[in-house]
């Protein structure tokens, strides 16, 4: 994929729109975003992982993806099973040993987003509810903010 840069100016300011940024720029802007959050949240970090489930060749079916963000949030970004292992109790079981690290961690609510061609009624089953809906969100299809409260 080629990359494009354009440069549109205001008055005396320089406007650039960079379609291949630089590690720099990005970890410049998110510094000034995560300064600009700790002036109200306070010292914080996030701590990634993922929880990986493997067959007999080693080969990855399904996992999470995800960060310990400030607690008690998590924030899930993929939760993923492989389509040959689905229907088969692998995210149920994926989802409990997420819910057993985030707690041994101290955390003790989980948020994730899902999309009406995904598996809200999945998460539903396992405790999570939405929390709210942008309708029409990617093409036709809803994306659901959902949350789950651990005990």
């Amino acid at each position: 994929m080629s990359s494009l840069k354009t440069e549109l100016t205001y008055k005396d300011l320089k406007f650039e729109v960079d379609t291949s940024p630089s590690k720099e720029n990005i970890d410049y802007l998110l510094q000034g975003f995560r300064d600009y959050n700790r002036s109200f949240l306070g010292t914080y970090s996030t701590k990634l992982f993922t929880i990986c489930i493997k067959n007999q060749e080693e080969k990855i079916i399904a996992g999470v993806f995800a960060k310990l963000f400030i607690s008690p949030y998590v924030d899930v970004d993929v939760l993923w099973v492989h389509p040959d292992y689905r229907m088969q109790g692998l995210g149920t079981l994926l989802n409990q040993k997420l819910e057993e690290y985030v707690k041994d961690q101290g955390y003790n609510n989980i948020r994730l987003e899902t999309y009406s061609y995904h598996a809200r009624p999945f998460y539903e089953k396992i405790g999570y509810q939405c929390v709210g809906t942008l309708p029409k969100w990617l093409f036709k299809f809803d994306r659901y903010f959902m949350q789950k409260e651990l005990k």
